[in-house]
């Protein structure tokens, strides 16, 4: 009994230290696993085909685990309310930091996204783009602000490709439209206020040039009385 018991010992520890030194492969077709992971999962071979399920918790659960019992970055969870989804962390403290995985379905909050370390480029190609505000009622509904912007714009537009039409074409294209509800409201294109002070300086409310055509202008407006 006692030579059975060493044996089955000898055996336990020997198989766990090669689980530990070796690459772990689950699967019903007894292919060995991926040597460049620690743990292969491969479902090829089930008719019935299973997922990998993560630890679900609700928000009020995941804000909970702070502290962090340790340094867990990479850790993943799963969120079943709220913005629904997978969260993982980056800190490298017992404060955790959770990053939202963006889906198509529940999309992604803006503060959430982080900042990048180098420019950054987006190409549409083709496809547009749409930012709908619907449900800002006051304040400003987009805004881009800096405090160390020395040379360059704050947003800058170009294109090189014209139209035939002379309205059909434009960098930026304002509309607003709708009924005032009294005498007294009023509907602005463009806004603009510069009130930068200091001595011998100059202050520029709009500044338009136009040159190349047989016909330039820096600013051409159509006024209509209703």
């Amino acid at each position: 009994m006692k030579r059975t018991f060493f044996i089955a010992a000898i055996y336990i520890i020997t198989f766990q230290a090669d689980l530990n030194a070796q690459s772990v492969g689950i699967n019903n077709t007894g292919a060995a696993a991926n040597l460049s992971s620690i743990l292969d999962v491969d479902v090829s071979g089930l008719a019935n085909k299973k997922g990998l399920l993560a630890p679900r918790m609700t928000l009020a659960q995941r804000t909970a685990m702070s502290p962090l019992p340790a340094a867990a970055q990479g850790l993943i969870v799963y969120q079943t309310d709220g913005v629904q989804g997978f969260y993982y962390n980056t800190s490298i403290t017992s404060t955790p930091n959770w990053i939202f995985v963006y889906n198509s379905g529940a999309g992604s909050a803006w503060s959430q996204l982080t900042a990048p370390i180098s420019n950054l480029s987006l190409a549409h190609g083709a496809n547009t783009t749409s930012f709908s505000f619907d449900g800002v009622t006051t304040g400003s509904a987009f805004s881009l602000s800096s405090n160390s912007l020395t040379s360059g714009n704050l947003l800058t537009l170009s294109s090189n490709s014209t139209d035939e039409i002379p309205t059909g074409l434009g960098l930026l294209n304002i509309v607003r439209t709708g009924i005032n509800a009294n005498a007294n409201n009023h509907a602005v294109g463009i806004y603009s206020t510069v009130t930068n002070t200091g001595q011998l300086s100059e202050n520029i409310g709009g500044l338009f040039s136009a040159s190349g055509a047989t016909i330039n202008y820096g600013v051409k407006a159509n006024i209509y009385a209703s």
